[in-house]
């Protein structure tokens, strides 16, 4: 009889934990699916403030240089909004969107200083090269830039000859060369534009670059 009451007690004990387990176990997915919910609302409304943000640097940059392009109203725009800005952000961003009107405003405007560098050293002619924009861009910014600052060096010593090369941009290399860009120029590295070409197997550049070398003055 005894036997029997203690395995009736062992039966309700094991039940009465089960339940309890089984609570715990419950209360704690629960609160994994609330903070699951909660962390993903946070970063809903991260990504929501981002757009936002984005959406008004891109109105502000809009507003403040390329909003109003008629001829009529060139004056009063660049007086009224683009002179407030940092003029390299305003002529390197006018160069990363491949924006020839913009570009074309700002060097009739400022032609001295097609060839001043940003705050990272790079002229807008290393930052045309860099992100390889199309020729159009180039042949609007060469002739507005003095022969020194064609071959201008970033703060590493690379030339916008340099850049074309490493980005495999041929053509371009042979459009800097046209417009008399400096051929030796040593990087910080002690490396030539040749040099470059030559090790990445680019044979239409080392062509360009030897020719270019072999004239007087070159």
């Amino acid at each position: 009889a005894e036997r029997g009451v203690a395995v009736k007690e062992a039966d309700v004990w094991e039940k009465q934990n089960a339940a309890s387990l089984a609570g715990c176990v419950g209360l704690m997915e629960g609160k994994e699916a609330e903070e699951r919910a909660r962390a993903r609302r946070e970063w809903e409304e991260q990504e929501q403030d981002a757009r936002e943000f984005l959406k008004e640097l891109g109105e502000a940059f809009r507003g403040a240089g390329w909003a109003k392009r008629t001829a009529e109203k060139e004056t009063k725009v660049l007086e009224a909004t683009l002179m407030p800005m940092p003029w390299d952000l305003l002529l390197h961003e006018a160069v990363r969107r491949e924006d020839l009107a913009a570009m074309d405003r700002f060097l009739r405007q400022m032609p001295e200083r097609a060839g001043e560098a940003d705050r990272a050293g790079f002229t807008a002619l290393h930052t045309a090269v860099e992100v390889g924009v199309s020729p159009a861009v180039l042949l609007l910014l060469l002739p507005k830039m003095a022969p020194e600052a064609i071959s201008a060096k970033t703060s590493d010593g690379r030339t916008a000859v340099h850049l074309a090369v490493l980005s495999d941009q041929e053509s371009l290399v042979g459009l800097l060369l046209e417009a008399k860009a400096a051929p030796g120029v040593k990087d910080s590295y002690g490396e030539t534009a040749l040099h470059m070409a030559a090790r990445r197997g680019l044979d239409v550049a080392v062509r360009k670059l030897l020719a270019r070398k072999a004239e007087p003055g070159a």
